[in-house]
């Protein structure tokens, strides 16, 4: 899909806000509905690879990891991480300091757990940026999860914008 073209961008952005519309009404579970989320949000960024992180809030750890382009057993290790410091990476420190955390090179950034480079890297993902998700009453409910393929990549915030308001609304609508 060509994004310069303004006819493109503008169907691109017609699907997202029918998507976000669309939310109360699915009938699906919270890792279809992120799911779909994802592939949307891969098309909008091209090149990126998608996903988002749920929390138990009974636990304060990571339940789930979503990424519907990558083997669903990958994340297995960094469910039920804690969530503080240290952190194990992007997703903990975001929820914690309430930012968009950027890991530019996961290669040489040391910040976080080894082994949670490894998992990155050894899927090919080079760089990566976590944006939390609270809910209204400013309780954690996950993050919004963006990739890259290549170390140092621009990421877009209209469409992290876009993904955390939409993992908002899914990830509420659950707890209601």
């Amino acid at each position: 899909m060509d994004r310069s073209n303004p006819l493109e961008r503008t169907n691109l952005s017609i699907r997202a806000l029918e998507f976000l519309l669309d939310l109360q009404d699915f009938d699906a579970s919270n890792e279809e509905s992120i799911g779909t989320l994802c592939v949307l949000a891969e098309e909008l960024q091209p090149g990126a690879v998608v996903g988002g992180t749920i929390i138990d809030g009974r636990s304060a750890t990571f339940d789930r990891v979503v990424f519907p382009s990558l083997p669903p057993s990958s994340f297995r290790t960094v469910c039920h991480s804690p969530i503080g410091p240290p952190y194990i990476g992007t997703c903990a420190q975001a929820v914690c300091e309430e930012r968009i955390v950027v890991c530019a090179d996961l290669a040489t950034d040391t910040r976080f757990d080894a082994g949670w480079r490894r998992l990155y890297l050894g899927l090919g993902l080079q760089s990566v940026q976590s944006a939390p998700v609270f809910s209204l009453n400013g309780k954690g409910l996950g993050t919004f999860v963006v990739a890259f393929r290549q170390p140092r990549a621009s990421f877009d915030l209209e469409m992290t914008g876009f993904g955390m308001y939409a993992m908002r609304i899914i990830l509420q609508k659950a707890s209601c």
